[in-house]
């Protein structure tokens, strides 16, 4: 239950600065290196310096293998949307119950909820690091395999420091607090994929890029907004991100057959990805349902995969062209998105309580059909 006044003006500050260079050592031999600096207000840390370095090697004299390695710091923004929470939410302004139980008659006896920023808070931290070969097959045709790592640290989420103690949950430590939101930087993300890509000419009159990723990624947190199961204990959460996919095939191509057969093609093949199982009873009463099962860690449920195609069919016009410039031009195009009609489904529920557990309550967009007509002059 909310009482109060939602209305928030604040203003949100955020700088950043970015510093970088290329050299050419040797012939087939370069180096990339930069410099960045973030910083943003209602956060306290200002040493938010990331550095980043990249190196690129082409053996032999033909040039036609390029062997590339780099790492580099990333820091992320929060966004307005944790600063608004806590401005609003500071227990007089628009004041929070979380009831678990029969309502009070007299709401203002009871106490309200309070968000607050960790007085440790840092802005989320990314290394990412890589390293990859590429291979020229033909004179417009290239193979790369590449791999990524990321390894992410002070990733926020948000934990009720004023969660009800076991073993019996009888009350909260503080009692003249409800939940006390306390958004902290203690997530943690950790990533690897492998990317084997091919572009270029395909075949003939075909040019595009085919694209096969294998990859993981961990994490215990799903973000600002995120709470675990057990805040009291916050350990254990390490499990699959929320938008973890083992295998994706991306493509991306056009086809040039005659004037008026111009095709253009994208399809993404994905598997599926994970959804949290909880019990769907708040036994730890702490005002949320997701409590999970003995022996369930987080994100165990996974999804079926999803197959989009989408088509497009386009004809250029040109009128007559001058010496000194192009002539105008006429492009009409008919698209067609989820061409095959799939149905793709998303966002699972999860919650073992519920008799649709297991089963998706939305779907990406359905088939769709677009007129375009585009005229450059």
């Amino acid at each position: 239950l909310q009482r109060g006044d939602p209305r928030t003006i604040f203003i949100e500050k955020n700088v950043g600065g970015f510093f970088q260079d290329e050299w050419q050592l040797r012939p087939g031999l370069s180096l990339a290196g930069g410099l960045r600096y973030d910083w943003q207000n209602n956060f306290g840390d200002g040493n938010n310096l990331a550095p980043r370095l990249a190196v690129a090697w082409a053996p032999g004299r033909s040039r036609k293998t390029v062997i590339r390695t780099g790492a580099g710091f990333f820091f992320d923004r929060s966004g307005p949307a944790p600063v608004f929470d806590i401005l609003r939410y500071n227990g007089v302004q628009l004041r929070r119950y979380v009831v678990s139980g029969a309502i009070p008659p007299d709401l203002s006896q009871f106490p309200t909820s309070i968000h607050r920023l960790d007085s440790r808070v840092q802005l989320p931290n990314t290394m990412q690091f890589s390293l990859g070969v590429e291979r020229q097959l033909a004179k417009k045709t290239t193979l790369s395999v590449n791999y990524i790592g990321t390894r992410g640290v002070q990733q926020l989420r948000s934990r009720d420091a004023n969660a009800p103690l076991p073993p019996d949950f009888a009350a909260r430590p503080d009692s003249l607090v409800n939940v006390l939101r306390n958004i902290e930087s203690a997530g943690r993300v950790e990533a690897n994929s492998l990317e084997v890509t091919v572009r270029g000419d395909l075949g003939p009159r075909v040019s595009g890029m085919a694209q096969y990723v294998f990859g993981k990624t961990m994490a215990n947190t799903g973000g600002v907004n995120w709470y675990p199961a057990s805040s009291f204990e916050p350990i254990g959460e390490r499990g699959r991100a929320d938008t973890d996919r083992r295998h994706q095939f991306n493509f991306l191509g056009t086809a040039t057959l005659h004037r008026w057969a111009n095709f253009g093609v994208s399809m993404s093949l994905l598997s599926g990805v994970p959804f949290n199982i909880t019990t769907g009873r708040d036994e730890n009463k702490d005002g949320m349902a997701l409590d999970r099962p003995l022996g369930v860690t987080r994100n165990t449920g996974l999804g079926p995969g999803a197959a989009i195609v989408d088509l497009r069919w386009y004809r250029d016009f040109r009128f007559q062209q001058t010496k000194k410039e192009k002539s105008p031009s006429l492009t009409i195009a008919v698209d067609a998105f989820n061409v095959l009609n799939r149905v793709n489904y998303q966002n699972f529920i999860g919650s073992l309580t519920s008799p649709f557990f297991g089963h998706a309550v939305s779907t990406l967009p359905a088939r769709r059909l677009q007129l375009g007509a585009r005229f450059q002059f």
